[in-house]
Formats: structure tokens, sequence, C-alpha cells
């Protein structure tokens, strides 16, 4: 729902100004048009079902152990068997890209921290989208492309791992650049119930296109 309504705000300037509306008649496109826009919008629901992390595989003792594959793995089968949650425990788990999919609901227990690696081999090629424009670039930390009632909720954290010697330097910023390290360049998404931590934030840290139902609930990125 979340993700949907961001979408709303940002379409319905934009055909305001391709129309050539007054700021006045904008204001009333948005005082009519979005309170029908967010009664169509329904938030995801999932079947009852856990799929806990580690019960479909092992925690490796390796320093720099990815956990990328097992992740994708068990989204996957949460999504072929119907859906459900899949549970990522407390602790610090270094990952490459995560793909969502359908009837999938992520959820990160509290102390649960999702780190993502800086190395550019682990993000392939996708179909993306940068400020609103299709196009093919790195995959986004969290991914979703043609799927249906998905969400990220809990008490945990998302760390996209981003420093001006990694991400950010894409910007063209640098350490005598800049007196900001790159955890102070930072996104912020001020939630109520359940808050999900968003931190580090790289240049795109969660992207659904051509998705329908989806939902980062109750999400405080900083």
């Amino acid at each position: 729902m979340a993700l949907a309504l961001a979408l709303a705000f940002v379409s319905m300037p934009a055909e305001a100004q391709k129309k050539g509306k007054t700021p006045d008649e904008a204001a009333k496109a948005w005082a009519e048009l979005y309170p029908e826009i967010e009664k169509s919008i329904k938030a995801p629901t999932f079947r009852e079902k856990d799929y806990p992390l580690f019960k479909y595989g092992k925690k490796s003792k390796t320093q720099g152990y990815l956990y990328t594959q097992l992740i994708n793995k068990v989204i996957d089968r949460c999504s072929r068997e119907g859906g459900g949650r899949v549970v990522i425990p407390a602790g610090t788990w270094l990952t490459g890209p995560i793909t969502l999919k359908s009837n999938v609901n992520l959820h990160l227990e509290e102390g649960a921290t999702l780190l993502f690696t800086p190395d550019l081999k682990e993000y392939p090629l996708v179909r993306t989208r940068w400020e609103g424009m299709d196009c093919y670039n790195y995959q986004p930390m969290i991914y979703a492309y043609e799927q249906e009632n998905i969400a990220i909720t809990g008490k945990g954290t998302i760390d996209g791992g981003a420093e001006i010697e990694n991400w950010w330097r894409m910007c063209g910023k640098t350490a005598k650049a800049s007196s900001r390290s790159a955890s102070d360049v930072r996104f912020s998404w001020s939630g109520t119930k359940r808050v999900c931590l968003w931190r580090n934030a790289a240049w795109v840290t969660v992207t659904a296109c051509v998705c329908s139902s989806s939902i980062r609930s109750s999400a405080r990125m900083c």
C-alpha cells in the first residue's frame, strides 16, 4: 500500500503538469482523486504459514559468507507453495540482492539485520526503474518484477551498506568533496506500529516494478 500510494503521489502532479493545469486545479485534483485512489488500494494478505530461514539451510561460520542463495531459495519455495512469511531471525546476515515473489511477506524479526554486500559482481543487470524511467541497471537490493501481493514487515533492519568508498562514489561523492559520511546521506520514511529500519541506503535499495498490492509496512528509512 505504501508503494502504491507513493506511485500515485508521483503520477498525479505530473499528469496535472502535462495538461497544463493551474495550481488551483492541481490542488482540486489531489483533493478529489487521492481519496478515490486510496479507497482502491488494498493491503496484501498472506497465508498463515511461516518459513523460518534456517529451517531450510544452515548458518555459516565463514567470514563474509553470503546468504543470498538461501534467502532467495526460501522465498521461491514460499511463493510456490502458496505464500506466507519468510522469517529472518535476529542476527546480522550478509547478502546479495533479494528477489521477492508473489504472496511472500519478507519479515525481519526484532534484532535481525540484512546487510547488503557492496560487491557489484553480485548484482546482475535487470529491468528496473530510475526516477520513473524504465531502464536496465544493477539489480536493486530488494527487487520484484511483475509480482503481486508482496510485503516487507517486522522490527528488523535493512542495511544497504552504502559508503563513499562504494555505492555513493557513483554519485561523484568523495571523502575530500564531502564532509558527511555516506551514512549521513539517507532517506527518511516515518511509520508507527511495526518499524523496519532502513539505513545506509545505496542508490536503489528497494524496487517493485509492474507489481500490485505491495507494502513496506510501517518502515522507517534513515
